[in-house]
């Protein structure tokens, strides 16, 4: 089995949050990035690393910044790493709004 980097799991854990703050099921962001659902699955299981145009493929789809996804991943991965107290970091931070 391949090893998956620290890093390669935060990035999991990142893409698996943003899929979830923006409501889109396994099935519908593997027709947008042209994977199957079950690649799409083991990405998001960090069973496998996904590649650069598909990454850019995902964010498109969100219409997301990847830098902004990988700085995510790095603190996460970095976090991890240091194995600090505060290793948990939320993917996606939900907003309550008000309505008037």
């Amino acid at each position: 089995m391949k090893n998956i980097s620290t890093f390669s799991k935060a990035m999991a854990q990142v893409m698996k949050g943003r899929m979830a703050f923006h409501g889109v099921t396994q099935a519908e962001m593997a027709a947008a990035i042209q994977l199957s659902q079950s690649q799409l699955s083991k990405i998001l299981r960090a069973e496998r690393t996904i590649d650069l145009e598909s990454f850019e493929a995902f964010c498109e789809a969100l219409d997301e910044n990847a830098a902004d996804l990988v700085k995510a991943g790095e603190l996460i991965a970095r976090r991890i790493q240091n194995n600090s107290p505060e290793s948990f970091v939320p993917a996606a931070t939900l907003v309550f709004v008000r309505r008037r």
